[in-house]
């Protein structure tokens, strides 16, 4: 099953543990809600805007993140691993044991990101932040 969603703008969702495997949110923008635990893997989110969300557990493994702007988010715990982050935008998220493990490219600024115990591309950062 293939998800693809017209609407430019959700706000307030529920997606809590949702399966979104293979999802296109494209150009959307994504606020004030929680994608906590749902499984983005292999989802494309090219120019997706997450902003203000609880996506704490969330699965982005393999998903395609660029040009995204990722603002104000808990992703405690989330699995960014193998996931593309070319020219995206990574300000003021809580990265607390996040793991980028082998995540491809960086991101064209990041500013203002907890990180703690978090996991980099290349392995283990601690408190250092991964770009």
């Amino acid at each position: 099953c293939t998800i693809r969603v017209a609407k430019k703008r959700l706000a307030g969702v529920d997606l809590s543990g949702a399966d979104l495997r293979g999802a296109a949110f494209n150009g959307m923008t994504i606020d004030g809600g929680t994608l906590a635990g749902a499984d983005l893997t292999g989802a494309t989110l090219n120019g997706v805007t997450f902003e203000n969300l609880d996506l704490r557990n969330a699965l982005l493994t393999n998903a395609n993140l660029g040009g995204a702007t990722v603002q104000g988010n808990d992703l405690t715990g989330a699995s960014l691993a193998g996931a593309r982050l070319a020219g995206s935008q990574w300000n003021d998220n809580n990265l607390t044991t996040a793991s980028f493990t082998g995540a491809i490219g960086n991101p064209s600024k990041a500013t203002g990101n907890i990180w703690s115990s978090t996991t980099c591309a290349t392995g283990p950062a601690g408190n250092t932040a991964c770009f």
